[in-house]
């Protein structure tokens, strides 16, 4: 026997250029070749193999070995063995591979982003972490963020608004508080960046640099948060919400809602969220100055609202249904210190006067509540009533000029007509607009002063808007 090893018959080396025809029952002459030019350089290669097929292949090998190499026999046996344990997959160098890859971690994050896209797709969402400008508010943001953010309370209680506005506002306070004040008891940098993780999820996948920005700066962020977080400022920011919506006597939008607070935020959070994926929302969270507390406390708000908005979790709240529960909880208890606190609702509030109120029986007619130390401002919006239906021309809230004796403004009829509760004998003509200030708190009662004195065969309406300031 030779003490010569048998050589293989065929290259490894370019071995495409070897492949040609065989016989079914012949082996393949093409060997896939994964390895380096220097012939002595180690690679893993995995076997692709079952039991039954390993003892095949090992049996060939313990067999071969003694033929092809005969006194190198066992040092043939333990590298093979030793390869075949060497092949298994270890931990660090797959981290290594990754981190040194950039084809590997493209890999990774094309394939992350497909079954992340999938899942969302699936489920009704969008992706948090897609950027595409070009795309329209309409497929890019979700139906909720242009509408209300709860139904409007009944009958246009503006107890209820203001009361259910300031609960949200207290409860954004304190979710943004709670936030930092839970990492703030965390001394472990390791368990604070979990911490992080796990109060706003959406952080754990996409962002790089958390341990460096929140360990340092967490204890600075929230002197500064409750340094400016006070009563005072919740009630100017629920202010600021309920006049942009209590002359439409509705909630405001969670794009609104977004808006109060992301303006006053850093500059980055302050564009309309389709235009943000969260890579950008993190980036400038990371930029607000520690120190400055109106900053701080506008921005870890308007991240919050913009976390809510991508369905995540931001400490143990999720999605943007919570406002909805925050205001109903607020609208159980109304009250009316939005009069003193943002000065009234100075924007224009609809009411609908209709032909029959009557200023002899009360009946049907329009009472608006007037604080003390407050201007009442109407004006007419449109519509039309007549106090003769089928005969008389309609007319607008200024009427028509017929008199006659004996009713209540003789010297000008067919108009719309208004009392104050402090004076009850005094009727004023209100007609299509006016204004007038009161140093006490008023009913003020809408009727029509009807020219042929009968009120059954009035009709019509009139549509005025009115404002206290």
């Amino acid at each position: 026997m030779s003490d010569n090893p048998r050589r293989l018959q065929y290259s490894l080396r370019n071995s495409a250029d070897t492949n040609f025809t065989t016989d079914s029952d012949s082996p393949e002459s093409v060997v896939f070749n994964p390895f380096p030019i220097d012939p002595d350089e180690k690679i893993k290669i995995t076997l692709n193999v079952s039991l039954n097929e390993y003892v095949d292949l090992a049996s060939a090998i313990d067999v071969g070995r003694d033929i092809a190499f005969n006194s190198d026999s066992m040092k043939i046996w333990n590298l093979w063995t030793n390869a075949v344990k060497e092949a298994v997959v270890d931990c660090q160098e797959v981290a290594d591979c990754i981190d040194t890859s950039l084809a590997v971690q493209q890999s990774i994050t094309n394939e992350y982003q497909s079954t992340v896209e999938q899942f969302l797709d699936d489920n009704g969402s969008i992706n948090p972490d897609k950027s595409d400008s070009t795309s329209t508010t309409e497929t890019r943001l979700p139906d909720y963020s242009v509408s209300p953010v709860s139904p409007p309370p009944d009958n246009c209680n503006l107890d209820e608004l203001w009361s259910g506005i300031r609960e949200m506002v207290v409860r954004i306070d304190d979710k943004g508080r709670d936030l930092l004040e839970d990492l703030t008891l965390i001394n472990d940098r390791a368990e604070q960046i979990q911490g992080l993780i796990d109060l706003v999820p959406l952080l754990g996948d996409i962002i790089a640099d958390v341990a460096e920005f929140f360990t340092q700066a967490v204890p600075d962020l929230l002197n500064g948060y409750n340094a400016f977080s006070n009563e005072t400022e919740i009630d100017n920011l629920a202010c600021e919400l309920f006049s942009m919506v209590c002359d439409e006597c509705r909630y405001p939008t969670f794009e609104e809602v977004l808006g109060v607070y992301s303006s006053k935020s850093v500059a980055g959070l302050a564009s309309s969220p389709q235009l943000l994926n969260y890579s950008q929302v993190w980036n400038a969270v990371r930029q607000v100055p520690s120190l400055d507390g109106s900053l701080v406390y506008h921005t870890i708000n308007a991240w919050q609202l913009i976390t809510y908005y991508f369905g995540s979790r931001f400490t143990n709240t999720r999605g943007t249904n919570i406002l909805n529960i925050w205001i109903s909880l607020g609208e159980e208890l109304p009250t009316d210190n939005w009069v003193a606190l943002c000065g009234g609702c100075v924007s224009w509030i609809n009411v609908l006067v209709p032909a029959t109120a009557s200023p002899f029986t009360g009946a049907n007619t329009v009472t608006i509540q007037i604080p003390a130390n407050r201007t009442f401002t109407w004006k007419y919006v449109d519509g039309l009533w007549t106090y003769e239906d089928g005969v008389v021309s309609p007319f607008d809230a200024n009427g028509t000029n017929i008199s006659a004796s004996g009713l209540v403004v003789p010297n000008k009829l067919g108009a719309l007509i208004g009392r104050k509760s402090s004076n009850i004998n005094q009727w004023l003509l209100s007609g299509n607009s006016g204004s007038f200030f009161t140093p006490v708190a008023i009913d003020f009662i809408w009727a029509f002063n009807d020219a042929n004195g009968a009120f059954f065969d009035n009709s019509g309406q009139v549509n005025m808007c009115y404002k206290i300031e």
